[in-house]
């Protein structure tokens, strides 16, 4: 009788236990469908759209220094197709190494490539304060092989990218804008390259008529020099960007305020030297100083 008693005590425990245990289960399920898919952290950044943007340049008609093409009477839209006339405007990221900060720039750049009958034309751009390096100068097509620094302007103010019986691989404008969101912009805001973060100082611009493709070096001097203009916002740069409207951006060198902006005007060419392997470099043969002003507006999604 005892032994029946016992049988039939562990027996019932057995099912209290078995009980609680889908009890405890049923629980746990419970709570994991309660919580669901953690929700998104605050401020962190929605994944960039899979949205299809297409770029365009136009150069207004007032812009002093920089020409652009026209097309039934009105100016030409430089609209990017990739292959001769390349508009892109990229938003980037940064951070450091074990994440102490990080942040966001842009890269805006306009580029015409032979073969092309497109082209700009810089107008007018006055040199002064020439200084002649080591090396060949004035190595540029016949029309312009007169003395310095005559002929970086006489190079300078023509047609690019310059074709004539040698090509000239490119011409090209870009701008780097740290630490400002532009697309975030609204109407009629304005912002001065180097007047954000401390990022800023990297803002700058570079214009450069290349008789190579970009990043091609040589081991012997090429037949033809590039021009090369660049600066940093060290200080403020007198370039400005305004939001025109929803779609529309213009950047004003030194032409914002009826001023100009001074850039170096260099004599260039890459070559590579034989160290422990072969090294590129760019050889600096002749600098003077020019005085630009211009306006570019560059348009998202052109009709």
């Amino acid at each position: 009788m005892r032994t029946i008693r016992k049988l039939s005590f562990l027996g019932v425990l057995s099912i209290g236990i078995a009980v609680l245990f889908l009890v405890g289960i049923s629980f746990m399920q419970a709570q994991v469908t309660t919580r669901g898919k953690p929700e998104k952290s605050p401020g962190k950044p929605d994944k960039p759209s899979n949205e299809k943007v297409t770029w365009a340049v136009q150069i207004p008609e007032a812009s002093w220094n920089l020409k652009g093409m026209y097309k039934d009477g009105a100016p030409y839209d430089y609209v990017n197709n990739g292959k001769d006339i390349i508009v892109s405007v990229e938003k980037k990221g940064w951070k450091t190494a074990g994440g102490g900060g990080s942040g966001i720039y842009y890269i805006l750049l306009f580029k015409l490539v032979n073969p092309t009958d497109k082209y700009v034309e810089f107008s007018d751009v006055s040199l002064t304060a020439s200084i002649q390096y080591e090396g060949s100068v004035c190595v540029f097509p016949e029309i312009c092989s007169s003395t310095d620094p005559d002929c970086l302007h006489c190079f300078l103010n023509q047609r690019h990218p310059y074709s004539n019986s040698e090509d000239y691989d490119h011409v090209y404008i870009k701008f780097w804008i740290w630490g400002y969101d532009i697309e975030s912009m609204d109407p009629d805001d304005t912002y001065q390259l180097g007047s954000g973060d401390w990022t800023s100082s990297s803002d700058r611009i570079r214009i450069k008529t290349g008789y190579t493709p970009v990043n091609t070096c040589f081991r012997e001097e090429p037949a033809y020099h590039n021009i090369l203009c660049e600066k940093y916002a060290d200080e403020l740069l007198n370039i400005w960007i305004e939001r025109r409207d929803a779609k529309t951006w213009r950047i004003y060198v030194g032409q914002f305020n009826g001023d100009t902006v001074t850039l170096p005007v260099k004599e260039t060419y890459c070559i590579e030297e034989k160290q422990k392997g072969w090294i590129s470099k760019t050889v600096t043969t002749l600098e003077a100083t020019g005085n630009f002003s211009f306006m570019m507006d560059w348009i998202k999604n052109p009709q």
